[in-house]
């Protein structure tokens, strides 16, 4: 999936196993055990929008597992 911004013609690339009509299936299923599982262990990674560049870079180490950029991070 790629998704362009512009003006810039920025493209963001990403990969998942679910068609993008399934996200919201998905995210209803997370939210279910939500206080039993610990989601937050499988992001290794989490950077405020400011350090998206840096977040991008990160999530093509090979420490990284999930990388989330958090646009309410400060």
């Amino acid at each position: 999936m790629a998704v362009y911004l512009n003006p810039r013609k920025l493209r963001i690339v990403g990969m998942t196993n679910h068609t993008h009509n399934k996200y919201k299936t998905v995210m209803e299923m997370m939210l279910r055990p939500k206080d039993t599982f610990p989601w937050e262990r499988l992001f290794s990674h989490r950077f405020p929008l400011a350090q998206a560049e840096q977040a991008v870079k990160a999530s093509m180490t090979r420490e990284s597992m999930k990388v989330v950029i958090d646009p309410w991070m400060e």
